[in-house]
């Protein structure tokens, strides 16, 4: 597995807020978003 760095990319900035995202929701908070997301897409 390759490792790549993310520290003064294009990157960066898009990493520490999926990063932060990651951190700071609960799984129910989550879970909420994917469920919203999925009846978009099922009924558009």
């Amino acid at each position: 597995m390759k490792t790549k760095i993310i520290l003064g990319t294009e990157f960066e900035e898009e990493f520490f807020t999926i990063l932060d995202r990651i951190i700071v929701e609960t799984p129910q908070s989550v879970f909420q978003q994917l469920q919203r997301i999925s009846e978009k897409i099922q009924y558009g």
